[in-house]
């Protein structure tokens, strides 16, 4: 058993002179040296950037994000930072605000279970639009973005499961840390700076599970981009910001979970960075139903049925998933994305799980919502984080049984590096291609791919826009 860090007295010293855990992490993101992380790191962190703007790109035409576009259009001031997939440029905030709204509007952005929710789209959503306004160097972007993967990652990790069992949506959260920390890295901010600017983002981090199914779980992950970038410029122009605002006594921690407690930190990650525990979706669904989905497809391929022949479907999950994929009976595509029963029911049918899988008319499909009623949810051990594999069990008409454990959330090993980016290739070409055209995407790709190497980022989020505008 790991003793709980005990809140600090209220604050009242000038910036820099007290804080603990805040400074600590300030003095992570100031010590990341350019040039000097390890080379998987790079190559996760470009996999990161190519796979977010694949989904912020496809993205773009959703209606939440179409919303946000004409807001940002309206706007006379000086644009400079570009609007993934349009034909539109905006303020840093205003493109942070359009892009994460697109990059989660499909659900099919990475996720990160140390910061408990999706991290690359609040903190790149950031990040691009404002190194793009400041001629940041691709390197400098991937600098900044793994800094604040880390510092959601290291948040979420001592958080623990309290801010989720009080209903709290921790991509909201810990999203608004890993951006004040990527901008603040990227304004050059010192560590007084850098607690500053999480100081700042402690007392904009929100965001509750109560939208889920809604566009509103969307603005969750845009909201926090652009906390997150207002903190850091506020401070970088002189704002002040409490010393320990995230372990104070009246703090985030005290007023988020009941779990707090830093020694996780050591414990779950071990001296790694955040960057390591990024996962990519291949499904444009709630991460938690992938094990569901790739279970049932292996059954499949292994031994191939038809819609008739399935009599009882038992899902024996983490009982987390239940807070999470609550939603029994989905009557809308962004319903259906947090419905294990019906990303069951499509694995069963052997149907697309991309985004065509989640719209209105997919939802109300007969035979899906046939196939929903044999499916059932079965609590496994509850101890069991949600991360924990998902026990599929297949009956058939004929009695024939068939079983599968799957846990589809964990990171690719170093190894498989170079076989996940042909997969996000891949993915990405299908997502930004009818956008943007596959030519252009193509070559979008590969500036990604070298983008350790790019003077200016402007230079690549140039081949990321067109000639569309809101309407």
């Amino acid at each position: 058993m790991t003793a709980a860090l005990t809140p600090a007295a209220d604050p009242t010293s000038t910036p820099g002179r007290g804080g603990g855990f805040t400074r600590q992490l300030a003095g992570n993101v100031a010590a990341m040296p350019v040039g000097g992380l390890p080379p998987a790191i790079v190559e996760r962190a470009r996999q990161g950037v190519l796979d977010y703007i694949g989904v912020a790109i496809a993205g773009s035409a959703e209606p939440g994000a179409r919303i946000s576009q004409q807001l940002v259009a309206e706007d006379g001031s000086r644009p400079t930072s570009t609007v993934l997939g349009t034909g539109l440029r905006s303020r840093p905030a205003g493109a942070a605000l359009c892009n994460g709204l697109a990059a989660h509007s499909q659900d099919f952005d990475d996720s990160n279970p140390w910061a408990q929710g999706h991290t690359s789209v609040s903190v790149l959503s950031a990040a691009l639009a404002l190194a793009e306004e400041l001629g940041s160097s691709g390197m400098e972007l991937l600098t900044a973005y793994v800094a604040g993967v880390d510092v959601a990652a290291r948040i979420g990790v001592a958080t623990g499961p309290g801010a989720d069992r009080h209903g709290f949506h921790l991509t909201g959260i810990t999203g608004a840390f890993g951006a004040a920390a990527a901008c603040g890295r990227l304004l050059g901010l010192d560590i007084d700076g850098l607690q500053g600017a999480l100081g700042l983002a402690a007392t904009a981090a929100s965001g509750i599970k109560g939208v889920f199914g809604t566009q509103g779980k969307h603005l969750n992950a845009a909201r926090a981009a652009v906390e997150g970038m207002l903190a850091a410029r506020l401070v970088d122009r002189g704002f002040t910001a409490p010393d320990e605002a995230i372990t104070g006594a009246t703090g985030y921690c005290a007023g988020f979970t009941d779990t707090w407690d830093v020694a996780r930190i050591d414990e779950r990650m071990a001296g790694r960075n955040g960057m390591e525990d990024v996962v990519f979706k291949f499904y444009a669904c709630c991460h938690g139903t992938h094990s569901t989905i790739e279970g049932i497809s292996r059954l499949r391929r292994e031994r191939p049925f038809g819609v008739r022949e399935v009599e009882r479907v038992v899902l024996r999950i983490p009982p987390v998933l239940r807070q999470i994929c609550m939603i029994d009976r989905p009557t809308t595509g962004l319903t259906g994305k947090f419905s294990l029963q019906y990303v069951a029911a499509l694995a069963l049918a052997g149907r697309d799980t991309g985004p065509a899988a989640f719209t209105d008319e997919a939802v109300a499909d007969p035979v899906i919502a046939g196939l929903i009623d044999r499916v059932e949810l079965v609590d496994g051990e509850a101890a069991l984080a949600a991360r924990a594999p998902t026990d599929v069990l297949v009956e058939l008409t004929s009695g024939e049984q068939l079983s599968a454990s799957v846990n589809a959330v964990d990171p690719a090993p170093d190894a498989q590096l170079p076989g996940q980016r042909t997969r996000l290739e891949q993915k990405f070409a299908a997502l930004a291609g009818p956008v943007i055209g596959e030519s252009q995407a193509a070559e979008l790709a590969a500036a990604v791919a070298c983008l350790h190497e790019t003077p200016t980022v402007a230079a690549v989020l140039r081949l990321a826009a067109t000639g569309r505008t809101a309407s």
